[in-house]
């Protein structure tokens, strides 16, 4: 069996939801956003909150690409909220999911943690293990913040299994209001969950696309921009794609890049393109080289690589059963 369809077998996992309180709709703060699970963009400081693979969680500069400073109180960064890093904390023995709120204008400082109650047997995981996976989230509510968490554990077979394993397979969620003034949080009812909205996908809709550029157009992560990419050479090089961004919805072409994918969550600052860079293997002249997930800026005018830094990388990669 293929890996990558070991991963289908074993990625049962139902993707984190968005639970509307009511008519509510989710907002982020002014200024900030997600550009990829674990990278939390503060645009108004040019600041990025990216989860590390040691654990920790680093402030990097947008502009330069250097640390600005790093906390170990927060282990995964979720949102921007009234001016705090709200995190998940590493895990405890307990099981409880610990939210941190951070200050980032004291370089991190923590300024409390709660725990959000879990049912018994699961674990507030931070990276999947092999066919178990939790995803916390934190979402803006006007002047509150709603913590979400789903986990799926479902059990894995080898190929000798004539049907899909379903003894302990098990998927849950649930979700808190999270009050920072009071440093508290209070649980919502599972029955007062309403069914979670459609996600945004990254590609346009017809009505929504720039004319003239093509039906396959993906938005930058805080909607301001625009991209379209085409091949432009085979899998003996990395960058094998040429992106073109034009801003939106003026439709002013801003710049090209080469990147290794036809697609990865991107943002533009400045004369800088940011994009997620996958985990891969890629040739250089006569060797091989292995690069890690992470962040990679690029300059708009000339495609000169300014910075790359990590990103702790929290999918489950092997060992598989034979």
């Amino acid at each position: 069996m293929s890996r990558s369809m070991r991963l289908l077998q074993i990625s049962v996992f139902v993707s984190s939801i968005l639970l509307p309180l009511g008519s509510t709709s989710w907002a982020q703060q002014p200024g900030s956003f997600e550009l990829r699970p674990g990278v939390v963009v503060d645009t108004n400081q040019q600041v990025a909150y990216v989860g590390q693979p040691e654990g920790t969680i680093d402030a990097v500069d947008l502009s330069q690409g250097r640390v600005l400073w790093s906390s170990d109180e927060g282990a995964w960064p979720l949102r921007l909220h009234d001016g705090q890093l709200i995190a998940q904390a590493a895990p405890t023995a307990s099981g409880e999911l610990l939210i941190a709120v951070l200050d980032p204008s004291r370089r991190g400082e923590l300024r409390f943690v709660v725990p959000v109650e879990l049912p018994s047997g699961v674990e507030a995981l931070v990276e999947e293990r092999l066919g178990q996976r939790f995803t916390a989230q934190a979402n803006n509510d006007q002047d509150r913040l709603v913590i979400t968490w789903s986990e799926s554990n479902q059990p894995v077979r080898g190929m000798h299994m004539t049907e899909p394993a379903t003894d302990g397979a098990r998927e849950s969620s649930g979700a808190a209001l999270l009050d920072i003034s009071r440093q508290q949080v209070t649980p919502i009812a599972t029955g007062e969950l309403p069914d979670a909205p459609s996600l945004r996908a990254p590609n346009l809709a017809p009505g929504q696309r720039l004319p003239n550029l093509g039906e396959t157009q993906f938005r930058s992560a805080d909607g301001s921009y625009v991209m379209t990419s085409r091949r432009i050479a085979d899998d003996r090089v990395e960058a094998k794609y040429q992106w073109t961004l034009y801003s939106y919805p003026s439709g002013v072409q801003v710049g090209v890049a080469d990147q290794a994918m036809p697609y990865s969550p991107f943002l533009v600052t400045g004369s800088q393109l940011i994009v997620e860079s996958r985990p891969g293997t890629w040739r250089q002249g006569d060797r091989l080289v292995d690069r890690p997930l992470q962040l990679r800026a690029t300059h708009l005018s000339n495609g000169i690589e300014t910075w790359r830094h990590p990103i702790r990388d929290t999918t489950y990669h092997g060992p598989f059963p034979p």
